[in-house]
């Protein structure tokens, strides 16, 4: 166990062993707040948990409130913020207007072959079926093709 700073019982970083059998460990980090709270943890197969000391993946972020923030200055004047809520939906909060893609955005479901695509050219299609071309300041320039739906 590693104690630091200049107050006695600021911050921790602890290994811990996790399954005595096979002799796994991991690494604790933890910081002062009512007692020390454990803020992350790296596991014996390499994953890293923050808020989560049984981290599932690479990168296990848990918590409440935003999850991830990617963000362009120091100032954090410039950033995109990604929370999953208690209902399993994915909030994107960019602080700019726009969310773009060098190619196409997509939204389409896990296996799926339908979803929404809006293609390089402004053009919306659903199912690989052009549904609405646009001009280029994306007014309608045709809808709805004969028997599509939304």
């Amino acid at each position: 166990e590693l104690v630091g700073g200049t107050a006695s019982g600021v911050a921790k970083i602890e290994a811990v062993l996790t399954n005595a059998t096979s002799g796994l460990g991991a690494l604790d980090f933890y910081t002062a707040n009512s007692g020390y709270q454990p803020r992350v943890r790296i596991d014996s197969a390499g994953n890293v948990g923050i808020g989560d000391t049984s981290p599932d993946a690479k990168l296990d972020i848990t918590g409440t409130t935003e999850q991830l923030r990617i963000a362009y200055e120091t100032a954090d004047t410039n950033y995109v913020s990604f929370t999953l809520d208690l209902g399993g939906d994915l909030n994107i909060n960019a602080t700019g207007n726009d969310i773009s893609s060098p190619d196409q955005l997509a939204l389409t479901t896990q296996g799926s072959t339908g979803g929404l695509l809006i293609g390089g050219d402004a053009n919306l299609y659903r199912g690989g079926a052009n549904v609405l071309t646009t001009d280029d300041t994306f007014n309608a320039v045709t809808s709805l093709q004969s028997g599509g739906t939304f």
